[in-house]
């Protein structure tokens, strides 16, 4: 799985999947979370998303998962429609509540900028499977 930009929404989306056993590779034009995810021992790339050679180096070609969470990723979002479209794809979406023109890919599945979205449909996992993880709604129910 590779996540690409590391902010708040790629944080969460990040600890979410690590935590229930998913490998991730971080990419990210921020030097600073870098800097604390190698500290950690992360697989961690320095570069944009919108780059298709470093889209390769990451090893989009053989990942499964592409979380982009980059504020513009319509680039990077069809350059790995074009050159990868075997990749499932996770979009961050800023600005969900307007309309788009055309529907995602099959294969694209959008999420609103919230971390709500993310922890409430996070067992559905990377690949689609039930992970198991129970997050709280805050109702007390499972």
């Amino acid at each position: 799985m590779i996540i690409a930009g590391f902010g708040r929404f790629g944080q969460v989306a990040g600890r979410l999947l690590i935590s229930c056993g998913f490998e991730a590779i971080v990419l990210d034009n921020d030097p600073d979370p870098i800097e604390t995810l190698r500290k950690f021992g992360a697989k961690v790339f320095y570069g944009d998303a919108t780059r298709l050679d470093l889209l390769h180096a990451v090893g989009a070609d053989q990942a499964l998962v592409l979380i982009n969470t980059v504020y513009d990723n319509l680039t990077p979002t069809r350059l790995a429609q074009k050159h990868f479209p075997f990749l499932k794809l996770v979009v961050r979406d800023p600005d969900m509540g307007h309309p788009r023109p055309q529907g995602p890919p099959s294969n694209t599945a959008t999420q609103e900028a919230s971390s709500e979205p993310l922890q409430r449909h996070g067992k559905s996992g990377a690949h689609g499977h039930d992970t198991g993880v129970h997050v709280p709604d805050g109702t007390g129910h499972p």
